[in-house]
């Protein structure tokens, strides 16, 4: 939900009316008088890719004033991103409960009214705000609004936010630096450097963790990942990644006695939690 305090700098604005928005799928009124809010927006509304067809989109704006003055508002204005505003008539409104505010005179006291509108056949082309308008007088009140975002957009906020984190941060530093600087042609350079990681998991996290039995990875952006090469599996090993008990195709980037650095055409930040690597041996002749 979205909400915003006086907007307008106009003259002949309202002091102290306020408004705010919930964009959800649906609307329903129940038979018990409870309303059911269903797919329920909060600051972003994710599409798959851009250009997004959206065929419903209910917006809920409840409007707060002083019971001191007269609201009537003339229209209401869905801002799109990267296109024209729709105007609407509004339709009735929905008084909500009694004036809320001091115990005195009116002058305290503030009520409230509530509008329900569907957005019907939405093209976004782009992403950005959308966002509501009411016009009262000539005036233009706002309130903040939801961002329109595709997944790839959203899925590298996440990873950029998922490398921040300061466990992840020390280990894909400690991974390049010994991959590209330590120890490249040093042939335990992996397992020492899983010892390492281990006393970090220990001393910083307070967790123990166990010897690797299969590679030691980690992500290093949104495509491609570090694999360690750990005893007891060695350069002769095939690796075999899978997903969701499928598996998930991958090309060597690049390879030195310490790992590999594997690209996925999928988003390996995204499949990270189910992600599994695997080695196998080659069979002895």
């Amino acid at each position: 939900m979205t909400q915003t305090d006086v907007v307008s700098m106009s003259t002949g604005m309202i002091p102290a009316l306020s408004m705010d928005v919930l964009f959800c799928d649906e609307i329903r009124q129940e038979s018990n008088g409870k309303i059911a809010y269903i797919g329920a927006y909060g600051r972003d509304f994710v599409v798959p890719s851009f250009p997004a067809e959206i065929m419903q989109l209910v917006a809920q704006i409840t409007v707060r004033y002083p019971v001191t003055e007269s609201v009537v508002i003339s229209k209401i204005i869905f801002n799109l991103p990267g296109q024209a505003p729709r105007e609407k008539l509004p339709p009735p409104p929905v008084l909500i409960g009694s004036p809320m505010g001091g115990a005195s005179k009116n002058s305290g006291k503030r009520t409230s009214m509530r509008y329900t509108e569907r957005l019907t056949n939405l093209h976004f082309s782009e992403g950005g705000s959308l966002s509501v308008s009411i016009e009262i007088d000539g005036v233009l009140y706002s309130a903040g609004g939801v961002r329109v975002i595709d997944e790839l957009h959203l899925l590298d906020e996440v990873a950029d936010s998922a490398l921040s984190q300061p466990a992840i941060d020390a280990t894909l530093g400690y991974m390049m630096s010994f991959m590209e600087q330590v120890a490249p042609n040093k042939a335990d350079g992996a397992t020492d450097l899983v010892e390492i990681l281990k006393s970090i998991c220990h001393e910083k996290f307070g967790l123990d963790v166990a010897d690797p039995e299969q590679p030691v990875w980690a992500p290093l952006n949104r495509h491609t990942i570090w694999v360690l090469k750990t005893r007891p599996w060695h350069t002769a090993s095939s690796l075999t990644a899978s997903f969701d008990d499928r598996l998930v195709p991958f090309k060597v980037e690049r390879e030195n006695s310490i790992g590999l650095l594997l690209a996925f055409e999928e988003s390996a930040i995204l499949m990270s939690r189910g992600l599994s690597i695997t080695a196998t041996q080659p069979k002895a002749d």
